[in-house]
């Protein structure tokens, strides 16, 4: 048996006989076979305490916590941080290929700000075109002209220029690995 003092405000049930006494803890199943003891002198700072031996033969015992979920929560997690690094980067590679294709550096593509202003460029759009891409709501516009124009210069339809719009990762690779040529002075 374990000996633990308990408060006396505690216990829940006491039994008519002095020595027995029935603990309900946070479960359903109260905790029997408790022997109560005065064993201890009271002290004025102890003195609502009891010691108790618990028999924790008849105890049913918990099960483990279940981490299945947890794990299952962590590699979709995972999952979902590849996805938000790959996509970017899939598209990235595409505009490098779509960048070369049009006579510009391929590295213009990595850095942000330059790449939209040569998007802009190669779409063969006016500057200020590039500007709107910094005013929030209004860089919609933008958005979605300058792959319009892109797909024009490429020989693509405008549904290709929705899926530049939309599905950048899946797109632009198609455009820049993909047997299509640039254009400059297209207009379809």
């Amino acid at each position: 048996p374990k000996t633990t003092k308990i408060e006396s405000e505690t216990l829940k049930e006491a039994d008519s006989n002095k020595n027995k006494i029935v603990i309900h803890r946070h479960t359903k199943n109260p905790i029997k076979n408790v022997k109560m003891s005065n064993e201890d002198p009271p002290t004025p700072d102890k003195k609502d305490m009891v010691t108790v031996s618990v028999d924790e033969t008849n105890i049913p015992s918990a099960s483990p916590p279940n981490t299945e979920g947890g794990a299952m929560g962590g590699i979709i997690f995972l999952l979902i941080l590849v996805l938000l690094f790959a996509m970017p980067l899939v598209a990235m590679i595409g505009m490098i290929k779509v960048f070369s294709k049009a006579g510009h550096p391929g590295w213009m593509a990595i850095i942000p700000g330059l790449n939209l202003y040569i998007l802009v460029q190669i779409a063969d759009k006016p500057m200020w075109l590039f500007i709107l891409f910094f005013i929030p709501t209004v860089n919609i516009i933008p958005a979605i002209l300058v792959p319009i124009e892109i797909s024009k210069k490429f020989g693509k339809s405008i549904l290709f220029a929705m899926g530049l719009c939309f599905l950048p990762f899946v797109f632009y690779p198609i455009l820049g690995f993909g047997s299509a040529e640039y254009h400059s002075n297209t207009e379809k």
